[in-house]
């Protein structure tokens, strides 16, 4: 009877050990998203990336900042949300033409803060569209 018992507590033991490590994973932030890609079409920026590696991503937030004139120091970059989406792809359409922005995205696990965040990348919006 005493294996029986002993056998009895370490399944016990191995089901708690379990549902701790679903429960963790569940509340677990995703890695970054990756390789961070944009394509000006029409004046719209299009940006997109791949999945993070690590972790799922419920949804992704962009940020965009106004990059600093050539000529000036630069400044701390003042990055504001400009949306959010379910897939790896996302389209600006509020760029300004003849701007330049710096973007980065962060995934959003289904509980908790964003992630970290992307690599930035810069993107320039030419005057006349953009292709």
């Amino acid at each position: 009877m005493e294996r029986r018992a002993l056998r009895k507590t370490i399944q016990s033991a191995f089901v708690l050990v379990s549902m701790t490590c679903a429960a963790a994973t569940a509340f677990a932030q995703s890695g970054p998203p990756t390789n961070l890609r944009a394509k000006v079409t029409g004046g719209a920026v299009v940006l997109s990336w791949n999945a993070p590696q690590i972790g799922t991503a419920a949804r992704y937030v962009v940020y965009r900042a106004m990059a600093p004139a050539i000529n000036t120091p630069t400044p701390s970059l003042s990055f504001m949300k400009v949306g959010s989406t379910r897939g790896t792809s996302f389209t600006d359409k509020t760029a300004a033409k003849g701007s330049i922005y710096v973007y980065y995205v962060a995934a959003m696990g289904t509980n908790g803060p964003a992630g970290p965040r992307s690599n930035t990348l810069a993107v320039k919006v030419p005057l006349a569209g953009g292709s």
